[in-house]
């Protein structure tokens, strides 16, 4: 079995994995969908929110480095990822999730989460990314979901 076969394989296994993770964590924040979170419950709600945006760039910086070779690094690392993500290589692979609003939101969310870690989390903020995260879910995981298809035909004829 070649490195190439190996490599895709591993993808797609990890590709489903984080698509397993991001369902149950959009499906704990459906709690919060119309009620906003109380008490704990903005920190819960902030840390899921941080995780679905985990395993989607998770998803797509591991499929860049397979099969465009590298992922951006540097400040604007993240905003560079989801673009090269958007764009098709010809011959190569298609477009691993196209441009969407909502993975822009949870990707700037996760940075306040991550940066601002000294300011108390606002519900009356989180209601509407916990909104957009939900509703947003079954359109993001059915594009790359379909990612995932492709890196698993592509391991079937890898030699």
């Amino acid at each position: 079995m070649s490195l190439a076969k190996v490599a895709l394989q591993d993808l797609a296994a990890n590709i489903r994995q984080d698509l397993a993770h991001a369902d149950k964590h959009t499906s704990e924040l459906k709690t919060w969908e119309i009620t906003a979170p109380t008490g704990y419950e903005p920190y819960a709600a902030a840390v899921l929110l941080h995780h679905v945006y985990g395993a989607i760039e998770a998803t797509i910086e591991r499929s860049l480095k397979i099969f465009d070779g590298a992922s951006p690094d540097g400040v604007d690392s993240h905003v560079q990822l989801l673009e090269q993500a958007s764009r098709a290589v010809e011959g190569v692979r298609g477009v691993i999730l196209p441009h969407d609003d909502a993975v822009d939101e949870l990707r700037r969310f996760r940075h306040r989460f991550r940066k601002r870690y000294d300011v108390d989390i606002e519900p009356a903020l989180l209601q509407p990314v916990i909104k957009a995260a939900v509703t947003s879910w079954p359109r993001i995981r059915a594009h790359l979901d379909g990612f995932a298809a492709f890196v698993e035909e592509c391991a079937k004829v890898a030699k």
